[in-house]
This record gives structure tokens, sequence and C-alpha cells, in this order.
């Protein structure tokens, strides 16, 4: 039996001010059902990448983390912003970028 996930989103605007950082924590040992949902959500780019992970811990784990940003980037940015997760890094670092 999978352990229960309790997520606490933000229940008012988010809107980040110049300078400020707000951090989030995830469990990212889920459920293979849950699994199975984040995986379907990931870009062609994120899959390819997920594959190169030697282990396959590393390669779950980073696939329920690039899984759940995007939801987590939305409810945080819900406050009317047009700012999307699609941009990455040079070092394939996600970012959050303005959306076109």
């Amino acid at each position: 039996m999978g352990k229960e996930i309790h997520w606490s989103f933000p229940t008012q605007e988010c809107d980040l001010e110049p300078g400020e950082v707000h951090v989030w924590a995830a469990d990212l040992d889920v459920p293979s059902k849950d699994f199975e949902q984040l995986a379907e959500s990931l870009s062609t780019r994120e899959i390819e990448r997920a594959a190169r992970f030697h282990f396959e811990r590393d390669r779950k784990r980073f696939v329920v983390g690039r899984g759940l940003m995007p939801t987590l980037l939305s409810r945080h940015f819900e406050s009317g912003t047009s700012r999307s997760a699609s941009g990455y890094y040079p070092q394939g670092k996600p970012s959050v970028v303005p959306a076109a």
C-alpha cells in the first residue's frame, strides 16, 4: 500500500518580488500510478534526459520532479501573470520565462 501524499498549495497570490525566493519540497518517491501519470506529462526532451540516468531510482525521481513542476508553477503563478516553465538554462535546468 502506497503512502498518502499531502500537498499544501498557496491560498493566495504568490507573485515573486524582485530578489525573493520561494522554496517548495516534494516527495519524489510516489506510487506507480502517480509516476505513470507524471511521466505522460513530460516533453520529449525530458523523457530523453530521464533515459540517460544510470540508476532507475534517479530516473524515476527526475520524472516525478519534472512532472510536478508545471502543476506547482501554475498554482504559484495563477495570479494572472504570463509565465511559463518551458524555458531551460544551457545546463538543462528549467527556468520560468515570460509566456509568448
